[in-house]
């Protein structure tokens, strides 16, 4: 058998124990698993808190546009005569001339209305 070739046996392995081996593939889990949340669940969550932050100021947004839609039509309405014509008489009793003007005053307060008979009365 000359030209037979020789196996050779393979060297000696030098391993570690299958409870280290163990200990160290949970190690290498839990850091995985603590990466992915590093690069996947922490910027999505804030992702998701600035989503919802925009959609609260955007509702901000649209209410403040129909105040200001709604003060500018006021605005537009003190051009008018008419509009100055409405305060002046409402806030300031103004008047044509020739007009009468009447105001009526609430009663007098004459204190506190207790019948003469008893139990209110000597």
């Amino acid at each position: 058998m000359a030209g037979a070739a020789t196996v050779a046996a393979p060297p000696p392995r030098i391993g570690l124990s299958p409870r280290l081996r163990r200990v160290l593939w949970v190690a290498l889990l839990a850091i995985t698993v603590l990466a992915v949340m590093v690069i996947g669940v922490f910027p999505t969550q804030q992702y998701l808190e600035q989503r919802h932050e925009a959609g609260r100021r955007s509702e901000t947004l649209e209410q403040l546009r129909a105040e200001n839609a709604e003060l500018q039509a006021q605005v537009d309405a003190l051009g008018t005569d008419a509009e100055i014509e409405r305060i002046a008489r409402s806030e300031y009793s103004f008047v044509f001339p020739g007009e009468e003007t009447y105001a009526v005053l609430p009663p007098p307060d004459t204190g506190p209305h207790v019948p003469a008979i008893w139990p209110f009365g000597d």
